[in-house]
């Protein structure tokens, strides 16, 4: 089991960033994997780096 702690912070995009959490989260949602929200990251539970860069890289495109 691997537990990583991460951040995405969408520049040029003004000071609120909630609607992109949101967008962040539901994707985590869909994933199907543990995680938990922080005030300034949300740690994920995964089985392998693979499926860490697979979700990680799912948020990063929802946020395109």
């Amino acid at each position: 089991m691997i537990v990583a702690d991460f951040s995405m912070i969408p520049m040029g995009t003004g000071t609120s960033a909630s609607h992109y959490v949101k967008a962040v989260h539901e994707v985590l949602k869909s994933s199907g994997v543990n995680f938990v929200p922080g005030p300034m990251s949300t740690s994920l539970e995964v089985e392998s780096l693979e499926e860490l860069f697979r979700v990680i890289d799912a948020a990063n495109e929802r946020l395109k």
